[in-house]
Order: C-alpha cells, then structure tokens, then sequence
C-alpha cells in the first residue's frame, strides 16, 4: 500500500518535482566537463524515465491523449457530427446483430437439462426416405417402452399451399 500512496503523492505534486528535477540535472550537467556531459545522457530522456518511475506514466499518457482528442473534436464539428454518426449507426447495428444472433444460435434451450437431448429420425428402407415423422402411437409407444428416455416431446414441421380459387397463394 505505501506504494499507492506514493504514487498518488508524485501524482499531486507532478509540477514541483518536475522542476526540482529540472533543476538537479543542469547542476549536474554544469559540475561536468565537456567530456563528462556526453557520459552523463540525454537530460530529456532522463527527464521521462524519473517520472515513468515516479507515477502512472500511462495514465498521464491517456488523460493528455484525451484532452487532445477533444480539442481536436471541438475544432472541427462537422468532422465531430460524422464521427457520433458513423459511431452511433456501428453500434446500433451491432447491437441488433448480435441480439439476434444470440436469440436464434446462442440462446439456451427452454429444457431443464438441455446438454442431454437427443434428436430421433427413423428410415424407410422400402421407399429409401431417411428421416420420416413419428406417428401419434409411435411416439406413444416410445414414452411408454423406452428405458434410456427420461422424457420425449414431439418437435415437427409442415408446410401448406393455401388455395385461393384455382392458383396457390
């Protein structure tokens, strides 16, 4: 925890450090020989890597990214209008496309233990049809007889061709 709170008091106190440690590297600089600076670094990126240790550099890194977004943003309102646009279209379709998505593919199965069902077909190898329906009895017959089967439900699918006069509609 002392951690935190160091870091929250180089946080605070970011400008006053900053100087001090301006102000500690040209001492130093100046104490040297000509020789001795080249030896001593580049004082900017000794500047950046005492602060990176000292705080949240990524933090400070974010909150001046965002405020030069928003300046830049407020500079330019058409190209502002566009981009809430263009944002807001993407993640309202988005939005529809993955509720639909999870309503029909992902959504669970409205059964108490859906990991264990199990989808019947039957063939007629006379007529070589290979997934024909189940009549009333058979499906009577199979709740009564079968031992592997908690429950069975029927689950079929038919389609019409309304008449309307002479033409199908």
């Amino acid at each position: 925890m002392p951690e935190f709170f160091r870091r929250i008091y180089f946080l605070l106190n970011r400008r006053r450090l900053e100087r001090e440690l301006a102000h500690d590297i040209a001492v130093h600089r100046e104490m040297m020989s000509a020789d001795g600076r080249k030896d001593f670094g580049n004082p900017t990126l000794l500047r950046e890597q005492a602060t990176e240790v000292w705080g949240w550099g990524w933090l400070e890194r974010l909150v001046q990214d965002t405020r030069y977004g928003f300046r830049v943003l407020h500079k330019n309102p058409g190209f502002t209008l566009i981009a809430l646009l263009a944002l807001g279209l993407g993640i309202g379709a988005n939005t529809a496309l993955f509720s639909v998505v999870y309503g029909v593919l992902l959504k669970p199965l409205p059964y108490e233990k859906d990991n264990q069902l199990v989808v019947l077909h039957q063939a007629f190898q006379k007529t070589g049809q290979k997934n024909v329906g189940f009549s009333v009895k058979e499906l009577q017959d199979y709740r009564q007889q079968s031992r592997s089967l908690a429950e069975l439900e029927e689950y079929h699918q038919m389609s019409f061709i309304l008449l309307d006069g002479h033409e199908p509609s």
